[in-house]
């Protein structure tokens, strides 16, 4: 009964479309950034500053600093941090998640959009991109001193280039002698 199960599950996720399955990647980040807006919208109307911007101009930053009036910083302080954190959480994690790095989101939906074309081809390519997007993000993870993305994105590169290894490995033609074996 649960083999059955397991294999109409199977099928329905090989009969998706290419839009639905991108999509499905999609969602989780779509929906930590809504959540993270809601935030923003919340605290603006509490009165905080939001202060956006940009680091090493490419990556965005947000920031938010409730400050009523007449009341101390040290008051505020529990808030400030539980603002702060919520968006880091639901924009950064959301970011991190859109990289097309395999198995997160973005790898899931630039799998999807690779294989769309040739199922093989599509998923080496898509590993390729992977291993590359990885080995750069966990570079700029060295540079930035930030161990916990380096160690992060190195093994997500090392997993793909081994993914990528197996995938030549089932797929490497024989040469004619060893057909009549």
């Amino acid at each position: 009964m649960l083999n059955s199960r397991a294999a109409q599950i199977q099928e329905r996720d090989v009969e998706r479309s290419t839009r639905a399955k991108v999509l499905i990647s999609l969602a989780g980040p779509a929906a930590g950034f809504c959540f993270a807006g809601l935030v923003g919208i919340a605290a603006m109307l509490a009165g905080a500053k939001i202060l956006l911007g940009f680091r090493m101009f490419v990556i965005p930053t947000v920031s938010a600093y409730l400050l009523p009036p007449y009341v101390s910083p040290a008051h505020v302080y529990h808030w400030n941090v539980l603002l702060n954190d919520l968006l880091f959480v639901n924009f950064y994690w959301g970011l991190m998640n859109l990289l097309p790095v395999y198995p997160l989101d973005g790898g899931q939906a630039a799998r999807a959009l690779f294989e769309h074309g040739h199922s093989f081809r599509g998923r080496r390519r898509s590993l390729v991109l992977s291993a590359g997007v990885g080995a750069a993000v966990a570079l700029f993870g060295a540079v930035e001193r930030n161990t916990y993305v380096v160690f992060l994105f190195g093994i997500l590169a090392a997993a793909s280039v081994q993914m990528l290894g197996a995938e030549r490995q089932l797929f490497t033609p024989r040469p004619y002698r060893e057909w009549r074996r």
